[in-house]
């Protein structure tokens, strides 16, 4: 979850709740007491059914009908302005059938673990083993992308301005991507104010399956797909003690992960969760004590029952985000482990690996920048990773590397002005 231009993975104070997003205050306000949006047109304005759509799309920042909830919501708005005025009592039973209609297609009339919906044809396109996913601001906020692992036909797969979308993660099928967001202008700076979500792998079917202050949690961030895609391994809980847990795709059904070995949560700080391609094992970072200081995290890994926790790493710099690599197979595994370490305590972040027991820790790449987030292919063949030059003034932007430390490549060129993050082609 680490972004280190922002420090993203240390815990803010919470907010009040009065800061949530301004869709999640607008939907607060649908429907009010008296059953008229404040977006719905007044009697006598001739509004054609294209126009008050489109309208309300414009409004909320969105460009497309993103998801059962807001299908229903736009019909039933559209279906109280046409006959509110002038077939009042058709009103009732015209609602109580579209209310019915939709639910019948398979949506839930509340909650946020509700299924998208899918695109004309009944199925989804999944990405191309060669697509990479990423991160980028070179619209204003950030938006993620899709392209070919070669930097070339760069496509937006999210819109709208109000939030500012980072993380994807593909999952194991290719046909969805699990994201987060924060408020504009926020991006990875304060996870008091991410929310989770997930989407079809072009964009469609949007749905928040972890919203703001969900089962009480003040934070969340670094959701990660189990390679079976039946769960989700994520960081949240309290900022002051964030803890690991597993959950359902749709965001259901918590399970705290990291205990304390009697059934309590564990103490300190835990965050950067990411699973081993059996799913038997998840990898976090955490402190082997208290107190808990950024210096303090350590890498360990435990079964996904909350049971064998084994401590990997033991250094006095900071380590983040570990992967496996997905050809890792049995235990502790023939495979490798990349991670994100904070070599000098500044701005020298390097990437190195080990084997899956801990030995063998070596440097992929550690030349002085800020070598952040590694990302296997998914043939483990090669790490993608964000970066920054030594000695260079310039926005983030992706790169490649071998895991031997040979051939560093950067994949957007000509470097461009504006920040390209968090590349991922595989799960992790």
């Amino acid at each position: 979850m680490l972004n280190v231009r922002s420090q993203g993975c240390i815990p803010q104070k919470a907010e009040e709740r009065s800061n949530f997003s301004r869709e999640e205050r607008e939907n607060e306000r649908q429907f009010s007491a008296h059953g008229i949006h404040p977006s719905i047109p007044p009697c006598g304005r001739d509004v054609d059914s294209v126009s008050f759509f489109d309208g309300l799309l414009h409004r909320d920042g969105a460009g497309q009908i993103l998801s059962v909830e807001m299908e229903m919501d736009l019909i039933m708005r559209y279906v109280f302005y046409r006959f509110r005025c002038a077939h009042p009592s058709l009103l009732l039973a015209l609602t109580v059938v579209a209310l019915a209609g939709c639910l019948a297609c398979g949506g839930k009339g509340t909650g946020s673990g509700s299924q998208p919906i899918v695109p004309p044809g009944g199925s989804v396109t999944p990405l191309a083993h060669d697509i990479i996913l990423f991160a980028s601001n070179r619209n204003g906020n950030y938006q993620i992308f899709r392209m070919k692992s070669d930097g070339s036909e760069q496509t937006q797969i999210t819109a709208g301005t109000q939030y500012d979308s980072f993380w994807p993660k593909p999952s194991p099928d290719r046909t969805k991507i699990l994201f987060t967001r924060t408020p504009a202008g926020i991006h990875d700076t304060d996870y008091s104010k991410a929310t989770t979500w997930v989407m079809n792998a072009d964009g469609t079917g949007l749905t928040q399956i972890l919203p703001l202050g969900v089962y009480g949690w003040t934070i969340q961030g670094h959701p990660e797909w189990k390679p079976d895609g039946s769960k989700i391994v994520t960081m949240g809980g309290l900022n002051e003690s964030p803890q690991i847990f597993i959950i359902n795709p749709d965001g259901t059904d918590p399970v705290r992960l990291t205990n304390d070995g009697s059934g309590g949560p564990r103490p300190g700080l835990h965050v950067d969760p990411s699973w081993k391609p059996d799913g038997e094992y998840v990898l976090f970072v955490g402190c082997p004590g208290l107190p808990c200081s950024f210096r303090s995290f350590e890498i360990y890994h435990i079964k996904a029952d909350g049971t064998g926790e084994t401590r990997l790493t033991s250094d006095s710099v900071r380590d983040h985000d570990p992967y496996y690599s997905p050809n890792t197979v049995g235990f502790p595994g023939t495979g490798t482990i990349a991670w994100l370490r904070n070599v000098d305590g500044g701005l020298r972040w390097a990437i190195f690996k080990m084997n899956p027991d801990g030995t063998n820790q070596t440097a992929v790449i550690d030349d002085g920048g800020i070598n952040s987030k590694p990302a296997w292919t998914l043939d483990s063949s090669t790490i993608y990773f964000h970066r920054i030059p030594a000695g260079v003034a310039a926005p983030f932007n992706v790169w490649e590397i071998s895991p031997d430390g040979t051939g560093l490549t950067e994949v957007i060129l000509p470097r461009p002005p504006y920040a390209n993050e968090y590349p991922v082609n595989g799960i992790n």
